[in-house]
Formats: structure tokens, sequence, C-alpha cells
């Protein structure tokens, strides 16, 4: 026999849990990340309270990038007191500094800081990120204060331009509306300096790059939101109904609801595009299968329909901790994503 059953599941002999662990980390020190988190994911679920290897999982996830999912679970280790604290502490407040929780960042930091026991290396990197994160807040509350001054435009300026940074919603989609019909290739420095200005909303960053698309602008264009940066050719992108996205996410939503329930099948892929265009024109940062769930467990609970999540997370095979992990940043996200 090759395994033996425990409580249902399938488990392998001893020693197997670690062998996952040293090529999870063999595969982190060739830079294979993503191999890496396969096998610590694997390891966890033959033995969920091993540190190792969910201290092997958050350096994965902090190496690609996946943020969120590296915060949850550094807090999550930390609560537990499971592994090195202080090392885990390390990955988590550079988690925070990347997504610019500076606040987070000191306030965890200084807590740490009244304790006696740091060794005195780490005290000193630490004090220095303390000093660093400080000067960012500083610099992000600077910023916050000039974007409430009065904003002084070029007198060359079209007079649409203007518009779209303070304008009402109204008036932007109006002023959007406008430029879809004139077609004019002149605008398009004006409109790239509003894609890579951190004070242009997510929402109208994906409404101006489908009007770039609508134009079949075939020149590369820059686009910054929401912490990526990427250079796209307009006319080649898909369309949202047409993106890998969408099609992965209506396959797996077809696959549990099928005709079962055509009201709330639409009521989801409504919020569904929402999120898509939201992202547009880069795809969701979360996984497609766990933003299918939590999707339908959203348009259901809106819909007053009583929902369980492990039920909807068994449906998508998804684990619980990545649905709470995509439904965190949805509902931090939420009024944003009819925010123009």
């Amino acid at each position: 026999m090759d395994a033996f059953k425990e409580k249902g599941n399938i488990v392998p002999f001893p020693g197997a849990v670690d062998k996952l662990i040293t090529d999870g980390l063999h595969a982190l020190k060739q830079a294979d990340k993503s191999e890496a988190e396969s096998f610590f994911q694997e390891a966890l679920m033959h033995d969920p309270e091993h540190e190792e290897a969910a201290y092997g999982l958050l350096l994965a996830y902090a190496e690609t990038n996946q943020l969120t999912k590296a915060r949850l679970l550094a807090e999550e280790m930390m609560k537990k007191d499971s592994g090195d604290y202080y090392e885990i502490l390390q990955v988590y407040v550079s988690v925070l500094a990347q997504l610019e929780q500076y606040e987070e960042v000191i306030v965890t930091l200084e807590a740490v800081m009244a304790e006696e026991d740091i060794p005195s290396k780490l005290k000193k990197e630490l004090e220095h990120l303390l000093t660093v994160s400080k000067n960012m807040q500083r610099t992000i509350i600077e910023a916050n204060e000039e974007s409430r001054l009065p904003i002084t435009y070029e007198a060359n300026e079209p007079e649409w331009v203007p518009m779209l940074r303070s304008g009402s919603p109204e008036e932007k989609m109006a002023v959007l509306q406008e430029l879809k019909q004139q077609r004019s290739l002149q605008s398009l420095p004006y409109i790239q300096t509003l894609l890579t200005s951190e004070h242009t909303s997510p929402l109208l960053k994906s409404f101006l790059v489908l009007l770039l698309k609508d134009w079949e602008v075939e020149r590369t264009i820059e686009v910054n939101k929401l912490n990526r940066q990427g250079e796209f050719a307009p006319e080649t992108l898909p369309d949202i109904n047409s993106s890998t996205s969408y099609l992965e996410a209506t396959a797996a939503l077809e696959q549990v609801i099928g005709e079962k329930d055509p009201t709330l099948m639409q009521h989801i892929i409504h919020l569904l595009q929402q999120m898509l265009l939201y992202y547009y024109p880069f795809p969701p940062s979360v996984q497609i299968s766990a933003l299918s769930a939590m999707l339908h467990y959203e348009a259901a609970v809106q819909s007053g329909y009583d929902m369980q999540v492990e039920a909807i997370c068994q449906s998508y095979d998804v684990s619980v901790h990545d649905f709470q992990a995509v439904h965190r940043d949805y509902e931090r996200i939420q009024k944003q994503l009819t925010t123009i």
C-alpha cells in the first residue's frame, strides 16, 4: 500500500510532508515560486499545523506578489503563535509596506519595539523600517493635503481634461461619450497622462482604455492602476466578455449553477463584469475559482438566499481561507466598483 486512510482522507507515509517541504524550499531557491507554492499547499493539506510548511507558503505568497494572501496568512500565524515570530513579523511588515499600509506598519512595529527581548540585529532592521514607514506615511498625508488644494491647469489643455479630473460622475460620462464620437488622436497625450496619474480612479482608467480600444489605437499606452503597471496596445485587448478571466469564471459558474437558477446566474454575471471592468485591462489579482465562489455567495446573499461558505467553497473546490481573502478584498473595493 502506498498510503493509509485517516478521517476519510488519503495521507502519505510519514516523511512525505517533509519531502514536500524540501521540494518547496528547493523551488523557492530556484526562483520557481509558483511550484514552491504548490508544494507547501500540498504539505499543509496533509498537516495543516506544520509550521515550516506555513512559513514556506508565506514566503511563496510574498515573492509571487500575492500580498493580501501573505498578509492574512502572516496574521493567522502570529495569532496562533506558529513558527518563529520574528521571522514571520519581518515578512508581515514587508508585505504591509508593499501594500502601502504604512500606518499598520507603524502601529505594529512600535508595539514590538516596546518589548525588551528583541535580538539586537533585528532591532536595528526594525528601527530602520519604522523610520522609513513614518517618512512614507508623512509623504502620503502631505500628498493628500496637496490634492485638496485648487488644481491649476495648463492654458492649452482641452476643457474636458479638468472635467475628467474633478467633474461629477455625470460630467465624466458625458465627456467620455463626446470623446468616443470625436475619435481625435490629438487627445492621446492627455489620456495617457490620466492613465498614469494616481489621482484618476481605477474605473475611469478602465473606461479610458476601452475608449482607446474603440478608437482602434495601435500604439502602446502605459497604464498604472491598483499598484500595477503595464503597457498595452488597446486595439489588441479583448473585450471584457471575451477575456480569459470572464470565460474561466463563467465556465466554473455554469458547472455549478447551470440552468438551475437563471436569475441568480444573471446577478452573478453582473457582479463579475463589474469586477473585471474595475481591474481592466489587467486581469483580477485573485484566483478565478475563488472569485467565482465569492461572487456566487455574494449574489446569493444579496438575493436573500441562506448560503453556507463551506458549501460554496466545496462546490468550486477552493479553500475557505482563499474564499475569505477574496471576499475581504471585495468588501474593501465594493464602493469603488461604481465610482468613476
